[in-house]
C-alpha cells in the first residue's frame, strides 16, 4: 500500500478488524498525517503486527505521540517512522519511551 496517496483516509483500513492476522504493513510515502496516526494506532486487533511501516508521511508529534501509546503490537520486528519531518522532539522522545517502539526509533533524517 506504500505510495499511494491515501493520506488520513487510512482510517478506513485502521478500522479494519478483519486484519487480525495482519503480520505486515506498508503504509510508507501516503501522506499520512496525524489523524491518520492516531487512527492507525486505535487498532488494538493488531495482535500479530510485525513489520509497520510509516516511512516518509505527514506525521507530527500528536500523531507519533498517538502511535507510543499503542500497546497491543508486541511482536513487532520492524518499524520505520523515519521521514516524518513534522515529529519533533515530543513526538520522538515519546516513541522512544514505549519498550515497542523504542528500539526501531532512529531520526537520522
Amino acid at each position: 500500500m506504500a505510495d499511494n496517496q491515501i493520506g488520513n483516509k487510512c482510517s478506513s483500513i485502521a478500522k479494519n478488524y478483519a486484519f487480525r492476522n495482519l503480520r505486515q504493513l506498508n503504509l510508507s510515502a501516503n501522506k499520512i498525517g496525524d489523524k491518520g496516526a492516531t487512527a492507525i494506532e486505535k487498532n488494538l486487533k493488531w495482535i500479530h503486527l510485525e513489520e509497520l511501516s510509516l516511512h516518509d508521511n505527514e506525521i507530527g508529534d500528536d500523531g507519533a505521540i498517538a502511535i507510543s501509546h499503542n500497546k497491543v503490537w508486541k511482536k513487532l520486528a520492524k518499524f520505520e517512522i523515519q521521514m516524518n519531518v513534522f515529529i519533533i522532539k515530543i513526538g520522538r522522545e515519546s516513541l522512544k519511551k514505549n519498550p515497542i517502539f523504542g528500539s526501531f526509533v532512529h531520526f537520522d533524517q
